[in-house]
């Protein structure tokens, strides 16, 4: 095809060129300058003109790398030298381009080289050797690698293998022939390496003990290589301790270190001391998550390591998986009052936990009892219900948990009964005293109480009855019976007193007191029953006796109900103990006189008369009944016997009834009354309390004077209406 036929499609990328360059990019300027050479145009003066202006305008401000790309495409503008050449248009080239002359010219220069040469054959000729493109690749027949002596030769030896030759550093001649029989052998000495037999040439032989590369020339083994292994740098990326919080997020530890030699690395670790304790380690290469624990706290220590197969470095991180307890708990106090029968109320304990971890709220009874109260909960909201009628004492522990530690409040809660603080004196009845001349008897046992009774609970109420006078002169007086409040678990028991004992057969004097009702005598009076307190009983008191002692020519004198008896009788007998004073004002238990001997005085000395809880040295007729030991009978031998209306009252042969026994019980006039039943009970109200007193009146024994006092004689029912008195006592609610 003629040029002429591509003029047109020239002269139209000619146009656009024009248009073109002058806002050609640096690289945009290259490749324009590259193509029109291949065109014909790089010495079209517009072109030209065109190309120039442009480069100028890039050379302002341009790097040292665009200022080199545009020197490269002034360089593709610009024409080959007439002289260069021989031919005046290469592209008619119609025959071989051979020089005129051998070894004489070149093809380009050190300043102008050729940028690539193109070839369809398959031969560089070079001298007397020769490279060629085959059908595997390249091809020649060797290489020469290095100058002078210190080179190496290589070539293809007879049987495909690749052969070394030349000389080494020191000028010594070397040829290894890597065929496939040549593997490296390894031997832990040198004597062992001398020891090999018929090695080929170019044999390696590796000695581990000196680390040593030996290769076999064909005639001695040769040092080739001496191999020393460095250790992989220190590693990096960790911190010496590590303290995570329980549930907290993963810690990546990224570690770093590097083999000197090049060799890869291999990374590992190991627990070297605690315990994991639920807490997780994962590795991926050089990079370790750990993942604390979602419950539990521990201290343990990673050593990590990186090894190239020889050298190892470690590096130790000890760590510390972390708790902290709920915040201190609130909203608590530390002492609770109320009274049972109050409406619920509630308690909200406040606490919160430190890393955010969900709380558990619990409660346990940490002393005491609830004795009826209730104590729910529902989070950390604590219901208190008090029980209705029951008294209460208990202790209550709140706790509150993340899981691993615990936050506890106490606080000490008391509920009083809305039943009211009552006060209960039971007095036993009181000892008869003994006949002619005898001793007094003894007061019955005195006891008191100060509590809440419990509500709807009906308390029975019998009240002892005092002894019987002697039913002659010749016997002691009789014992009281006991006084009981209460049954069953919640007993208030009081024995009655003793009698007292009756004087000697001939009853001149010596009125033969008793001991705690017993007689020296062979006409024994009864022992009191019941006097000493038991497991089951409730309240405090006093056991009595009947008279004892020998009397100066009178018997002695009855115990009270707060102490045994007194000293010994005289003349006109031993006035008997004092009685115990109660709330009401009032003494109860005193011990009864004993009688008077009518050797020391006339006949109408009288017996000494009963002592009891109406008074305490005299005897009021007035007063309130009688709860102390009879008097004893005096001794006149003009009535010698026994006379049934005399009954020692009046000075003479036998002494008197024991004063019956009492029980009282005391509530406050504002308190809830309780409801009471029974025979001789009565109610009174003084000095804000109101007091239910179950008594029989009658057989009265009044106190024992001075021993020097005479007592007239008085005409007194003693022995009217001595009996049992029983009720009881009821709070309804």
């Amino acid at each position: 095809m003629s040029d002429n036929n591509l003029n047109s499609s020239i002269n139209s990328i000619k146009s656009n060129l024009l248009a073109d360059i002058p806002t050609a990019t640096v690289t945009e300027l290259v490749n324009i300058a590259r193509s029109l050479k291949g065109l014909n145009l790089w010495n079209d003066s517009a072109i030209e003109t065109a190309v120039n202006d442009r480069a100028i305008t890039l050379l302002s401000g341009a790097t040292a790398d665009e200022i080199i790309k545009i020197s490269a495409a002034i360089k593709s503008m610009m024409g080959p030298t007439p002289s260069d050449v021989s031919v005046d248009d290469l592209s008619t080239l119609s025959t071989s381009l051979i020089p005129d002359t051998d070894i004489t010219y070149d093809l380009g220069s050190a300043s102008n080289k050729f940028r690539s040469l193109y070839m369809s054959g398959n031969t560089i000729n070079l001298g007397d050797q020769s490279i060629s493109s085959g059908d595997d690749g390249i091809e020649m027949s060797q290489i020469k690698i290095g100058t002078g002596i210190n080179s190496v030769l290589l070539s293809a030896g007879m049987d495909g293998n690749l052969v070394k030759s030349g000389t080494n550093s020191a000028g010594q001649s070397i040829a290894i022939d890597y065929g496939a029989d040549n593997t490296t052998l390894s031997v832990t000495s040198v004597s062992e390496l001398i020891n090999i037999t018929n090695p080929p040439a170019g044999q390696n032989v590796l000695v581990t003990s000196t680390r040593q590369l030996f290769v076999y020339t064909g005639t001695a083994w040769y040092v080739i290589a001496t191999m020393d292994n460095e250790s992989p740098t220190p590693i990096t990326g960790a911190n010496n301790t590590y303290s995570l919080p329980v549930g907290s997020t993963p810690t990546v530890l990224t570690l770093v270190s590097a083999d000197p030699e090049g060799f890869a690395l291999t990374w590992s670790y190991a627990v070297t001391s605690g315990a994991l304790n639920g807490t997780t380690v994962g590795q991926a290469d050089n990079v370790f998550t750990i993942t604390p624990s979602d419950t539990d706290i521990a201290d343990f220590s990673l050593t990590f390591s990186a090894t190239d197969g020889e050298g190892v470095a470690t590096y130790e991180s000890s760590f510390t998986i972390t708790n902290i307890a709920p915040v201190t708990i609130t909203g608590v106090n530390s002492t609770y009052n109320f009274t049972g029968g109050d409406a619920a109320f509630t308690i909200t304990a406040i606490s919160s936990d430190p890393e955010g971890f969900p709380l558990t709220w619990s409660h346990t009874v940490s002393s005491g009892a609830l004795n009826g109260t209730t104590v729910t909960a529902v989070d950390n909201v604590f219901t208190i219900t008090p029980h209705s009628e029951n008294a209460a004492t208990f202790g209550l522990t709140i706790s509150v948990t993340d899981g691993v530690g615990v936050a506890t409040f106490e606080s000490a809660f008391t509920a009083s009964s809305p039943m009211p603080s009552v006060d209960i004196l039971v007095v036993g009845g009181g000892g008869g005293g003994g006949a002619r001349g005898g001793a007094g008897g003894g007061g019955g046992e005195y006891k008191i109480y100060t509590g809440i009774l419990q509500p709807n609970t009906s308390y029975p109420v019998s009240v002892g009855a005092g002894g019987e006078d002697p039913s002659s002169w010749q016997y002691g007086g009789g014992a009281g019976t006991q006084s009981v409040f209460g049954s069953g678990t919640f007993l208030i028991r009081s024995g009655g007193g003793g009698g007292g004992g009756t004087t000697n057969l001939l009853g001149y004097y010596n009125g033969g007191g008793s001991t705690g009702g017993g007689s020296r005598d062979v006409n024994t009076s009864t022992v009191p029953t019941n006097i000493y307190n038991t497991s089951s009983d409730f309240g405090t008191g006093y056991r009595t006796r009947g008279g004892s002692g020998s009397g100066d020519h009178g018997g002695g004198a009855g115990g009270a109900g707060q102490a045994g008896g007194n000293a010994n009788g005289n003349a006109s007998g031993g006035h008997g103990g004092d009685g115990k004073i109660w709330l009401d004002g009032n003494y109860y238990a005193g011990g009864g006189s004993g009688g008077a001997d009518y050797q020391q005085y006339n006949s109408n000395t009288p017996g000494g008369l009963g002592g009891g809880g109406a008074g305490r040295e005299y005897y009021v007729p007035n007063g309130d009944h009688g709860t102390g030991g009879g008097g004893g009978g005096g001794f006149n031998p003009t009535h010698s016997v026994f006379v049934s209306s005399d009954h020692g009252h009046d000075g003479y042969q036998t002494g008197t009834f024991g004063g019956n026994g009492v029980i009282i019980v005391r509530v406050p006039e504002t308190a809830a009354q309780p409801t009471v039943t029974g025979t001789y009970v009565t109610t009174t109200t003084t000095g804000g309390y109101t007091y239910y007193k179950w008594a029989q009146l009658g057989a009265y024994g009044g106190a024992g004077g001075p021993t020097s006092q005479v007592h007239d004689a008085l005409s007194l029912s003693f022995e009217a209406n001595r009996a049992t008195t029983t009720g009881t006592i009821i709070w309804n609610t």
